[in-house]
């Protein structure tokens, strides 16, 4: 059935264990109930060491995101829709979109410039899509997990942001505060520098 719905999308890290409690139950839906995934590929335990994001769509929980750190890179991953969002555009691009354009900023304005993730050979486009220039395979697509089916490893890269957090944010009066806040803080804070 199409969705009709023209709502409007906000998506936002997560800042109280409310919004956590709606990331867990979304992806809960699609991962265990409509793909029926293992419950030790699902539950992964890095939940609570990642940056997570919620969308919702007139406040209705839509869909989520986690984003990872490493060395030089961040790992957006975990991006899922409740399959009643996937249809309707919700806005000019849709859910997904809005999730994956919301973290790549992020990462972006925490100053990566390397973005590294695994997309489902199916969504591959969707990927680049959000990605934008740069994007390219690490390799040939790959099985995974029992239920996973196949992936591909993707990278982009970027130019620096203007404006993201680093050490030469130091320098600025009152710099060192930046790195006390949440992460949704910061977020909120980097957008009004850049």
């Amino acid at each position: 059935m199409e969705s009709t719905r023209t709502g409007r999308i906000e998506v936002k890290i997560v800042e109280t264990m409310d919004e956590m409690t709606k990331v867990l139950a979304v992806r809960a839906a699609v991962c265990l109930g409509e793909l029926q995934w293992p419950f030790h590929e699902y539950m992964d335990g890095n939940d609570f060491t990642a940056t997570q994001l919620i969308a919702t769509v007139d406040g209705e929980p839509a869909g989520t995101m986690r984003i990872r750190y490493f060395g030089d890179f961040a790992k957006p991953e975990w991006l899922v829709v409740l399959e009643r969002f996937r249809r309707g555009r919700f806005g000019s691009r849709g859910v997904a979109y809005a999730l994956g354009s919301h973290a790549f900023s992020f990462c972006r304005k925490k100053g990566f410039t390397r973005i590294y993730g695994h997309a489902a050979s199916d969504l591959e486009a969707l990927w680049r899509k959000i990605a934008g220039d740069g994007v390219r395979r690490l390799a040939d697509s790959v099985a995974t997990g029992e239920s996973k089916g196949s992936i591909v490893p993707l990278i982009a890269d970027y130019e620096p942001s203007h404006g993201a957090a680093g050490l030469s944010t130091l320098a600025h009066q009152e710099g060192h505060l930046l790195f006390t806040r949440s992460e949704a803080k910061l977020d909120r804070e980097l957008s009004e520098v850049a």
